[in-house]
């Protein structure tokens, strides 16, 4: 009798467990919109609109970012990759000519938080960490500058749409 019982307590831990896996391996997939007001960022370089796409594809993630500055231009970034520290190459739209390829790494820390390195022409630019809230519903990133931009840091909130 006693077995029965610490079966069904080990049953209903791995099934919690399993539950909670779930749902934090799904912490970060789905549709993300910018909060400005939330939001902190260097001087000149206000957003007052986002969206931010996260999709799992394969054995890893595709996420799409559009974000409208305050000046009303338009940019899209697009990445897939694998939360497996390699780089990856970022695609813009619009194109800027001249501009060296960015990539960026990508590493789980926990269920809610990733952190990253964008490099741009091979060289590190910022450290950027990116986590979910306890309730799943505020996603936060944030950037700081290494290098030339050492000193610059923003700060993205998105609630979940």
């Amino acid at each position: 009798m006693l077995s029965k019982s610490l079966f069904a307590v080990a049953l209903v831990v791995v099934l919690a467990v399993a539950m909670l896996t779930a749902r934090a391996q799904d912490a970060f997939v789905g549709t993300w919109v910018l909060d400005p007001a939330a939001s902190i960022v260097p001087p000149g370089a206000a957003l007052t609109a986002g969206t931010l796409e996260i999709k799992n594809v394969g054995g890893g993630r595709f996420i799409a970012i559009t974000e409208t500055t305050a000046g009303g231009m338009v940019v899209r970034n697009e990445i897939t990759y694998a939360v497996d520290g390699k780089d990856y190459p970022f695609t813009y739209t619009p194109t800027m000519p001249g501009r060296p390829p960015t990539t960026q790494s990508i590493e789980q820390v926990n269920a809610t938080l990733y952190k990253g390195s964008i490099k741009m022409g091979g060289q590190e630019m910022m450290t950027v960490t990116t986590d979910v809230s306890g309730d799943g519903k505020t996603l936060t990133q944030k950037a700081t500058g290494v290098g030339q931009i050492a000193g610059l840091s923003s700060t993205s909130v998105y609630r979940r749409e």
